[in-house]
């Protein structure tokens, strides 16, 4: 959305509750206009926050301009993961393929050499929040919200002598205060145009697969997990990844990391 009518958008949601006692003071017709587009506004901007990737208070990355018309981008959420990352990096290093890990840093802290790791083999890093408050990240305030974007950073920095250029939401819920932490801190917001909901407990890891393959394209972000199990200890994004790859080789497409600055990323409708 233009900046002049999100700004619009913004005043109209402020302005409109608080015009509503002279409204109706003036004629029920005016009241009940002015309730209209309170309504109208305070919809419009809850629906921007709850839908994931909704790039209503500034620009999401879901997609990128690749080299080669068989490139796709595979990004793991919610690590680093002890039992998890370094199977997923061996199955990444067996596949020649690539990621970015968009890490949080409360495990960041706890799991430093995972972190370092993720780099060593080559893969990208990437902030998504310092403790993924994910019940609550889509109505947190602007200080609170900044210190998770900050926390993860810092964390980043120190383990890895590094900043991350890229963020992703928990959840992809992204209110009016994410762009502007995120921009302070130098980082794009990332998306993703394919998702298997890996994450959600006991998902069948060829479920996952078949969702993620079925709006997969070239050019195109692939969301995962990791650090999930079913009911009886099986790590589902482990045995998701196994098959996506499998998959992605059968389809001869490759997955690289995008190359930055972020001019290279576009936005997939």
């Amino acid at each position: 959305m233009p900046r002049r009518a999100l700004t619009t958008l913004l005043i109209l949601a402020v302005a409109a509750p608080l015009a509503l006692p002279f409204a109706y003071h003036h004629s029920l017709a005016v009241g009940l206009l002015v309730t209209a587009a309170a309504f109208a506004s305070h919809l419009a901007l809850l629906s921007g926050t709850l839908r994931p990737n909704n790039p209503l208070f500034g620009p999401v990355t879901t997609g990128f301009t690749p080299a080669h018309p068989d490139e796709i981008w595979l990004t793991i959420d919610d690590g680093p993961d002890p039992h998890d990352t370094p199977r997923l990096l061996d199955l990444l290093a067996d596949a020649d393929a690539k990621a970015t890990f968009f890490v949080r840093g409360d495990r960041a802290r706890a799991h430093p050499g995972l972190v370092r790791e993720i780099l060593r083999r080559g893969h990208g890093l990437g902030n998504h929040t310092d403790t993924h408050p994910q019940a609550t990240f889509w109505c947190l305030g602007p200080r609170r919200l900044a210190r998770e974007i900050n926390d993860c950073n810092t964390t980043l920095r120190t383990i890895t002598g590094t900043v991350p250029r890229l963020f992703r939401a928990p959840v992809g819920m992204i209110n009016p205060f994410v762009h502007p932490a995120a921009a302070a801190c130098g980082l794009a917001v990332i998306g993703w145009s394919a998702r298997g909901f890996d994450g959600v407990s006991n998902a069948d890891p060829a479920g996952v697969v078949r969702r993620i393959l079925a709006d997969l394209r070239p050019g195109g972000v692939a969301l995962l997990h990791e650090g999930r199990r079913n009911s009886v200890g099986d790590a589902i994004n482990v045995q998701a990844m196994q098959l996506l790859l499998d998959a992605l080789r059968e389809r001869g497409w490759r997955a690289v990391l995008p190359p930055l600055p972020t001019s290279a990323f576009r936005l997939i409708p």
